[in-house]
């Protein structure tokens, strides 16, 4: 089972990891509440009231951020897998904490954060050929 945070837009982020949702390719999630915007949390039917109830999944995807960055260490610890897929416009932040993958939507960003982070596992995904 893949779990991940997601953000409870219509848009943007939150999209992106409704299409993931929709798909498969994630299945259960604790979504995050975005300020300032609708929040949508009827997307995410298998969703869990904290963070914590990610630690019975296999894996943890994020996309541009977990929103809670100590959740990668923890889950280290349990054995479980992180994978992060940053956006570009977050390739100037440093990670507080790095993921045991980093997840490049494009040919660019895979250069960057192989560059960056040459010893965390890098795979070029291409998002747009998901669907």
């Amino acid at each position: 089972m893949v779990g991940s945070i997601v953000l409870s837009t219509d848009q943007g982020l939150g999209y992106l990891a409704q299409q993931f949702y929709y798909h498969g390719v994630i299945n259960k999630v604790y979504v995050q509440r975005h300020s300032g915007r609708e929040n949508h949390y009827d997307w995410f039917y298998n969703r869990v009231s904290s963070p914590d109830q990610l630690y019975d999944c296999d894996s943890l995807l994020f996309f541009e951020t977990p929103f809670v960055w100590d959740i990668i260490p923890e889950a280290r610890k349990r054995g479980i897998k992180t994978f992060l897929m940053p956006m570009y416009e977050c390739t100037n932040f440093p990670f507080p904490e790095v993921p045991d993958v980093i997840l490049a939507p494009s040919a660019l960003d895979y250069k960057f954060y192989k560059d960056k982070h040459p010893d965390v596992r890098q795979i070029q995904v291409p998002v747009k050929e998901l669907w």
